[in-house]
């Protein structure tokens, strides 16, 4: 009974393992374009201390994602920090990206990555999406 029980187990590992081993890798980005419908900047409550200075930066779109005909729509975040004690230096610049506009762009995760500038930039957080069958203008 032992030995059988080591066998189903063992198989059922091993079946779990390959599973696992042909899931997709979040951490691969997914190349789309991805048009922007609305922009929006205003003050971010994160940098209270008198220190810096944060501009939020929202941006609301739509993508296809992979191979799925369907678009998904999206609400982005990106806070524009800027150090008061440094000269005003930005140290994450926000892509700059205007409403009725297509981006190149790389979906990574949680996060969206606009091509626009080079490195180093300030990725956007996603905060929202949703599958539509027709984007809302």
């Amino acid at each position: 009974m032992r030995v059988l029980t080591a066998l189903v187990l063992g198989s059922c590992l091993f079946s779990t393992v390959k599973v696992l081993a042909q899931q997709p890798n979040d951490d691969r980005p997914i190349s789309t374009v991805f048009h922007v419908t609305s922009v929006k900047q205003g003050t971010s409550p994160d940098c209270l201390n008198g220190q810096c200075n944060v501009l939020r930066v929202t941006v609301e779109g739509y993508a296809r994602i992979g191979h799925n005909a369907k678009l998904t729509q999206f609400v982005l975040r990106c806070d524009r920090f800027t150090e008061a004690k440094e000269n005003g230096k930005k140290v994450a610049p926000c892509a700059r990206l205007r409403a009725g506009e297509d981006y190149d762009a790389e979906l990574r995760g949680e996060l969206i990555d606009f091509l626009t500038q080079p490195a180093p930039r300030a990725v956007f957080e996603i905060v929202s999406q949703k599958e539509v069958t027709t984007p809302r203008q």
